[in-house]
C-alpha cells in the first residue's frame, strides 16, 4: 500500500482514516469491484461537504501490482512504487 498526498507531493507512512458506517459502505462499493478489474484502474471516492465543513475530501483508489507500474501512470507514482516509498 502506498499513500500519496497530492497537496504536499509526499508519501505518508502513518495515516488515520476516520469513517462513518456510510463512508465504509461507500469505500467497499468501490473496492470490491476493483479486485476483478485491470491493473491501473483508478476510482475516486468523494466525501461531500456537510453543513459544518465547506470542503470536499477526495480519496483516489488505484490498483497496481507490487513492482509493476501500470501504463499511463504519472512519473511520480512510478517513483513511489519503484522506490517502495
Amino acid at each position: 500500500m502506498r499513500i500519496y498526498d497530492g497537496e504536499t507531493d509526499r508519501t505518508l507512512h502513518h495515516v488515520t482514516i476516520l469513517l462513518t458506517r456510510e463512508e465504509i459502505d461507500d469505500f467497499l462499493a468501490h473496492l470490491r469491484p476493483m479486485r476483478k478489474e485491470a491493473m491501473g484502474t483508478e476510482r475516486n471516492v468523494h466525501a461531500l461537504p456537510n453543513p459544518i465543513h465547506e470542503h470536499v475530501k477526495e480519496v483516489q483508489l488505484c490498483l497496481y501490482q507490487e513492482g509493476s507500474v501500470p501504463e499511463g501512470w504519472s512519473p511520480r507514482f512510478a517513483r513511489i512504487i519503484e522506490r517502495n516509498e
